[in-house]
């Protein structure tokens, strides 16, 4: 294969760019437009804006977007390149699809791949197993892939069915009774899960963990579990933002984090609003029973929504998409959120942050914003018998718990109601970020009941599974030389992420670096691929400094302590 460290070096640096704090052109809005009109947004600002008033502050948000999307285009080309180097690369002839697990502990997991016109209604492993029921949608397959071994990859072929493709279709279905959707009673049910859909609102008005009998899903709650938010704020509650939360009193400061120029509340008061009357399709497969609901602009909301529920036959989980379509561009104050009020009284929250676990009601510091925080894997809303619900977002970080967060500071808010926010989109920063949000695009969560555990199970594990899927692809033709199915590297810490497995920067050997993510830390014994030749690691500090003697490593394996949340960096020596 060619040598893939230059674009993945490449795409680290966009993506450093991307997060750096200083970028757009704000100030230009605040300085040269809005604060010199008495009105700066509605029908003025679109007219102005048709005949390229602020073209060149568009640019400068998409220049700064650019950097992202240069990193996934250098890496999603890669990466599907070098799945297909593997998938030809398999003692397998004739058609087959290889699944690849990122994850450094077995696991199972939804597959996703396109497989052109082949027939086909079920796959098996290549190494022997049963036959796994598909679903097929035009060119694209989908199944749940089990016990792909971590850190390697799994090979699957056809799995012919005899009889026509209706008599295929009836017969897979009712080869799982527990698996509906059901349309004229308005559920979804699972092996794990029975749903209840509101098509009035587009939400699941019930959602029982069937395993527990528990009900999950708030019905009491001012929004409904899924449900869509949009809110428009005024210039009162703008005001009282700054007061409480701009310390200067200088005026550009007070500009710029406040929105200059908005008509008084008592002309234009915030508002709330969120789709009704959803249009609902349902579907069954051998994988998954699912509904989508289309509700069209109108009521307070300016764009079509489409909300899709998912419940598995194999997977404990429910997947929630929100697609929002043709969003229109408005500087006005506003924010979208996916709302998730959750059955459990007396909740204590757990969320997975960069570098720690914190429980909002005593770890975070006075003066730190407790309205809106960046959630870096999931979080847990439980009872004090550890029984609740597990969340994972894949594409929206920001959440708010108890109350959407937006235009809020208080320096002792602790979060009372077990309702979570997931944040789609916000203009509320004026510094550095866009001041109008436009297009269409989705935002996904996974649900899933939590009953006791520790962190790693509760949530950690659940969320690195949501946000690094399992990655396949098809290929057809002669066999090649490697094993039908092969173990990568492997950790006995599950929850314990692998950041970097590959040449050593600092000098010889192979680097290979640990991050301990659930809090527990402990012993953890670290299996390297076969065939690696690794004979000893050396611990190293984040500069490449030794930390220790060499460490013997003895069939393939060695044994390490980590810490609790910390990076554990390793560099492996053959002879």
């Amino acid at each position: 294969m060619p040598d893939a460290r230059p674009a993945i070096a490449k795409a680290f640096e966009h993506s450093l760019l991307y997060g750096e704090h200083t970028w757009g052109g704000a100030l230009y809005w605040i300085t040269s437009y809005a604060k010199q009109r008495n009105y700066a947004y509605g029908e003025e600002w679109k007219k102005e804006r048709a005949e390229g008033k602020f073209a060149r502050l568009d640019a400068s948000w998409d220049e700064h977007t650019a950097y992202i999307k240069t990193a996934q285009a250098l890496i999603a080309p890669l990466q599907e390149s070098q799945l297909q180097a593997l998938v030809n690369a398999v003692d397998v002839t004739g058609p087959r699809i290889v699944v690849r697990n990122p994850l450094a502990w077995q696991r199972d997991g939804v597959v996703s791949v396109a497989v052109g016109d082949a027939p086909m209604t079920a796959v098996k492993p290549a190494d022997g197993g049963d036959a796994i029921a598909v679903e097929k949608n035009d060119r694209i397959i989908r199944f749940v892939a089990r016990g792909v071994p971590a850190g390697g990859y799994r090979t699957y072929v056809p799995a012919p069915e005899n009889g026509t493709a209706s008599d295929q279709d009836d017969r897979r279905l009712s080869h799982f009774p527990e698996l509906r959707a059901d349309e004229r009673q308005d559920t979804l049910e699972s092996p794990f899960y029975r749903a209840v859909i509101d098509r009035q609102r587009g939400v699941l008005r019930s959602l029982i963990d069937k395993r527990t009998n528990r009900e999950l899903a708030d019905a009491a709650a001012p929004q409904g579990l899924g449900q869509y938010l949009y809110e428009r704020f005024d210039a009162d509650q703008v005001k009282a933002y700054v007061a409480a939360y701009v310390k200067s009193k200088a005026e550009w400061a007070i500009n710029e984090i406040g929105k200059p120029a908005m008509p008084p509340a008592a002309e234009a008061p915030y508002r709330a609003a969120s789709p009704e009357r959803f249009a609902a399709t349902f579907s069954q497969s051998p994988l998954a029973a699912s509904v989508v609901l289309t509700a069209q602009a109108g009521g307070g909301v300016a764009h079509a929504v489409t909300t899709r529920f998912t419940l598995y036959r194999d997977l404990p989980c429910v997947d929630i998409e929100l697609t929002l379509h043709d969003k229109p561009a408005d500087p006005w104050p506003e924010a979208g959120w996916i709302c998730l009020p959750v059955n459990v009284s007396q909740p204590q929250f757990r969320l997975g942050r960069q570098g720690s676990i914190i429980d909002p009601a005593r770890d975070i510091l006075r003066g730190a914003n407790r309205h809106i925080l960046a959630v870096n894997s999931g979080l847990t809303v439980t009872d004090a018998g550890a029984r609740g619900v597990g969340l994972c977002s894949l594409d929206s970080p920001l959440v708010s718990l108890d109350v959407p967060g937006c235009w809020k500071y208080s320096r002792d808010f602790v979060p009372r109601h077990s309702r979570v926010y997931f944040n789609l989109f916000n203009n509320q920063w004026t510094t550095n970020f866009r001041l109008w949000n436009e297009g269409t695009w989705t935002s996904r969560v996974r649900l899933w009941a939590v009953d006791g555990g520790d962190a790693a199970e509760a949530f950690v594990v659940p969320s690195a599974e949501a946000r690094t899927p399992l990655a396949a692809a098809w290929a057809e033709g002669p066999a090649g030389k490697l094993p039908a199915t092969r173990r990568g590297l492997e950790v006995s810490a599950t929850g314990t992420l692998v950041t970097a497995l590959g040449p050593n920067p600092d000098g010889a050997g192979t680097i290979l670096r640990l991050w301990e993510c659930a809090g527990r830390g402990g012993d953890c014994q670290i299996r390297l691929p076969d065939g690696s030749g690794a004979t000893t690691a050396e611990r190293v500090d984040l500069r490449g400094q030794p930390q220790g003697d060499p460490m013997p490593i003895q069939d393939g394996r060695f044994r390490v302590e980590v810490q609790p949340f910390a990076p554990a960096t390793f560099v492996l020596a053959a002879p």
